[in-house]
């Protein structure tokens, strides 16, 4: 089982059980590395950066095996499932978008009046929290793909 740091322009794997010594190093996105998530299990990660890409990575080949370009910086994301089928990422360009790891394209965009600093998701997974440059909260119901509540 690993974690992964995640520092400028690479991601690094270390093992949860030793003396944090540096295991590898995922190389391939080119700009600054914003978010990690475990996609599904302990051995594919997803990464979000500055240079408009998600990263799959397999965490047992040390190898990238997919990238999705987003056409904006990624600040944040979340796995929603335990699959690991969905990717909901927020950007610099105020969009959330929504990721189907099946297809290399996005659907069900929102788009809100503010940079999408970062994302949480609700235990139940109906809900996603988006903290908005705009100096407020969004509550989005999942099931409608809408803004329900906006907290200031």
């Amino acid at each position: 089982m690993a974690y992964v740091e995640v520092p400028c322009d690479a991601s690094r794997a270390y093992p949860l059980d030793s003396s944090e010594r540096h295991q590898h190093t995922l190389t391939g996105h080119s700009g600054k590395v914003m978010a990690a998530k475990f996609l599904g299990d302990a051995s594919k990660v997803v990464t979000g950066s500055h240079d408009r890409t998600l990263k799959v990575w397999d965490l047992r080949s040390r190898a990238c095996i997919e990238t999705k370009f987003a056409g904006s910086s990624c600040n944040d994301l979340v796995t929603v499932d335990n699959a690991g089928s969905t990717i909901i990422s927020g950007h610099f360009d105020k969009t959330i978008r929504f990721w189907d790891c099946r297809s290399e394209s996005s659907a069900n965009n929102i788009v809100l009046n503010g940079k999408v600093t970062s994302l949480d998701l609700a235990r139940d997974t109906k809900y996603l929290l988006a903290c908005v440059r705009d100096d407020t909260l969004k509550l989005i119901d999942l099931r409608m793909n809408q803004v329900v509540k906006s907290f200031r």
